[in-house]
């Protein structure tokens, strides 16, 4: 089956298509995708040996017995929540590595709520440790920031959006050209030439006329 050849001006309208269906998307996309915020804490494990000279002991077990994924899932679970009123917001906790931080943040899509949630969800944890009766405790070393977007900022999305728009457009235009355009004038040449050659139009010989012998 031969391959279906475009003129240069649907090959155009083509590519024009494909480039315009990408902004409009991505356009759509930047209006009507959710935005949602984020309210971040730090907060350490602070060992509290009941003497002084275990402190050395304590610290160099810290790695090997789990203690900030006990902690981690402390502050994740569903009683902590609970605890704090259960306010409307997704929580996500963290322990750095190789440390004895703990990371938490809390995110929704009202920037009046994530902080004073967050706040909750500390004074919460704070008192539902005293459970776990460990000789390690949470400190707040950094206390919940104010609200900032988690999601991404509309520029960058419509810088994103027309930068695919442009790659779509330059690849469509280029598989176009390449398959589907008709072929070109020394295609055409050529084409006429092998069409011509058996009538001896481009021979020396002439037009051949048929004889009787």
């Amino acid at each position: 089956m031969r391959p279906i050849r475009l003129s240069r001006s649907l090959t155009t309208a083509v590519t024009l298509a494909v480039a315009t269906v990408i902004l409009f998307a991505g356009l759509a996309y930047a209006i009507v995708r959710p935005v949602s915020y984020r309210s971040e804490a730090t907060l350490v494990l602070a060992p509290t040996p009941e003497k002084p000279s275990d402190l050395a002991g304590v610290l160099d077990s810290f790695q090997r017995s789990g203690t900030a994924v006990t902690y981690v899932e402390l502050l994740a679970s569903q009683d902590i929540l609970k605890a704090a009123g259960d306010p409307p917001v997704a929580v996500s906790v963290r322990s750095v590595p190789d440390s004895r931080v703990i990371r938490i943040s809390s995110v929704a899509s009202d920037e009046n709520i994530v902080q004073p949630a967050l706040r909750s969800i500390l004074t919460a944890a704070t008192q539902e440790q005293q459970k776990l009766v460990d000789i390690w405790e949470l400190k707040v070393l950094q206390a919940p920031t104010g609200p900032s977007r988690a999601s991404t900022s509309t520029s960058l999305i419509l810088l994103a959006t027309i930068l695919l728009a442009f790659l779509g457009a330059l690849t469509a235009w280029t598989l176009l050209r390449r398959y589907g355009t008709q072929p070109d004038r020394r295609a055409r040449e050529a084409a006429r030439a092998e069409a011509m050659a058996p009538a001896g139009w481009l021979t020396g010989e002439g037009r051949r006329y048929p004889t009787n012998r």
